[in-house]
């Protein structure tokens, strides 16, 4: 498994120059190669690739030679990017576009040749030794990258990690995700700090101040600087909640259980879509599921059909549960079950992963799963006969 370590940079201003001056010399490497990959497919209808690219790359060093100033592999690392940017219809993404000094992130990569010395510096090839504060041991690495983020320079090492193995399954939680909190099986409630919610009135100002000021000017740069700080103030708040409440849940129990959301298709909701993004749903999901396999435990999604949060996890009965009701009471008269709507969407995802799982290897998986399940949970708008021809397609 493939992790990244980032460490804080503390170059001096001459090694920041030299930074910025690497930075702006891929952007341009990038911005001639794709005018020359345009004008290429205009007449051949074909784009020039890695090889071809680096192959030219020593003459256009002679014809610009400040190009040099700069270390080989670092200009070779931005046109391998270029390349598989080019492989835009492969990758189902956009036609590559040309980087801006005004908003392109100062960023460049090291594949080779960098160490970190005895005195705690990064040996960066051309640029010298530069200060790092090595906060947790740094294993063997396969690459470094250098960027700037809201005008502090940190180093990225791409490290290869052993995977544990797969412990037994002996405990499970169960997570549901709203907009002001996480929920899990527990019984406990972890508030989302919501920091976009909680400074939009500041943010909202430094966005019109940006916008207020002259394109291209010292001042628009000016404000733009003070709001890459306070947005990284803000993803950092985000970050930290989201670590420390993915490496709780993954270390409370063998088999971590969560729901299947579809976030993109949910963000084109623009009533939803800010809260959404607010929260960081997706990377709480990755974040799960990559802390759960370092550890040898279980992750596993439910099916999206399933309705946890409609759904009494006593007796199974279902009833509609509209925005804004937070207290889940059950209306089967022979049920008196009462709980917060989200813990109870938790207790049902931990339940339904915990039957999908111990049925996987067993005959009657499918019969337990449609008959048992599917026809009391049936989601809204969809039969039974529709819910069991997308869960069969999946078995």
């Amino acid at each position: 498994m493939k992790l990244r370590y980032n460490f804080r940079l503390y170059p001096t201003d001459i090694q920041e120059i030299s930074f910025k001056q690497t930075a702006g010399n891929c952007r341009f490497v990038w911005n001639y190669f794709l005018t020359q990959n345009r004008i290429n497919y205009e007449f051949y209808r074909k784009f020039i690739f890695n090889f071809d690219m680096n192959n030219e790359l020593p003459n256009l060093k002679k014809k610009f030679e400040w190009l040099k100033d700069t270390y080989s592999q670092v200009l070779q690392a931005k046109l391998k990017d270029l390349s598989e940017a080019l492989k835009f219809k492969k990758n189902n993404r956009g036609f590559p576009k040309y980087k801006s000094k005004w908003n392109a992130d100062n960023a460049f990569r090291y594949v080779q040749h960098t160490k970190i010395t005895d005195n705690k510096c990064l040996h960066l090839p051309k640029i010298g030794d530069v200060p790092i504060r090595l906060h947790q041991d740094l294993p063997k690495y396969s690459s470094v990258t250098i960027y700037q983020d809201a005008g502090k320079w940190y180093a990225s090492f791409v490290v290869e990690v052993a995977e544990q193995a797969k412990v037994k399954i002996d405990t499970s939680i169960g997570i549901d995700v709203n907009a002001n909190n996480i929920a899990d099986s527990t019984g406990k409630l972890h508030i989302t700090p919501r920091p976009n919610r909680k400074y939009k009135k500041k943010l909202k100002f430094l966005q019109r101040e940006v916008s207020r000021k002259q394109k291209k000017s010292k001042n628009k740069a000016k404000a733009m600087t003070r709001l890459k700080r306070f947005t990284a103030y803000l993803r950092n708040i985000r970050k930290d909640f989201l670590h420390q409440v993915s490496a709780r849940i993954a270390k409370a129990a063998t088999l971590v259980c969560a729901e299947t959301l579809d976030v993109a298709q949910m963000k084109k909701n623009h009533l939803t879509a800010i809260a959404i993004q607010d929260n960081g749903w997706s990377s709480l999901f990755g974040l799960l599921a990559y802390k759960t396999q370092l550890r040898g435990h279980h992750f596993h999604q439910i099916n999206k059909w399933l309705a946890s949060s409609k759904t009494c996890h006593k007796c199974g009965h279902k009833k509609d549960m509209p925005p804004g009701i937070d207290t889940y009471i059950c209306d089967n008269t022979d049920c008196d079950w009462i709980c917060n709507r989200d813990i109870n969407a938790a207790l049902n995802i931990d339940e339904w992963s915990r039957q999908e799982l111990r049925l996987k290897s067993g005959p009657e998986r499918t019969k337990v799963l449609l008959d048992v399940v599917l026809d009391t949970l049936s989601s809204d708008g969809l039969t039974s006969t529709q819910m069991k021809e997308e869960v069969s397609s999946q078995l």
